[in-house]
């Protein structure tokens, strides 16, 4: 739907937050191909890589 592609997405800090911690907790279950596991999005999320994001 183009007309929902044009309104900005925002995610609350407690979303970032909530994400973060499932990343971690999910670490150990992430396949080798990603090559390592994700940073925390929520502490570092300035310096996330095309990559990442992607993954």
């Amino acid at each position: 739907d183009t007309l929902n592609n044009l309104i900005p997405f925002i995610l609350s800090k407690s979303s970032w937050k909530e994400i973060g911690i499932e990343m971690k907790n999910n670490r150990k279950n992430m396949p080798l191909y990603f090559e390592r596991p994700p940073r925390n999005i929520w502490k570092n999320n300035a310096g996330f890589k095309a990559e990442e994001w992607a993954n």
